[in-house]
């Protein structure tokens, strides 16, 4: 049977437009990542591994990001 995981946080961007999540928990495959800005510009995931994500902001930015993580492995 699949274990559900979820995991939250907060990535803060001071004047940069990358930023790094690692992740807390164990993944057997690359989980979902879903993120957004709390001011009006694009963020997105520029790419995703077992243990971490790169997000990625439309231009400089300081501000919070919000994230979940999710996975069904």
């Amino acid at each position: 049977m699949s274990a559900f995981k979820i995991e939250t946080g907060t990535l803060i961007f001071s004047s940069t437009d990358t930023g790094t999540i690692t992740f807390s928990l164990n993944y057997k495959r690359n989980p979902t990542v879903v993120v957004l800005a709390e001011s009006d510009i694009n963020v997105f995931v520029a790419s995703i591994s077992k243990t971490s994500a790169i997000i990625k902001a439309s231009s400089q930015y300081s501000g919070n990001i919000q994230y979940q993580i999710i996975s069904n492995d």
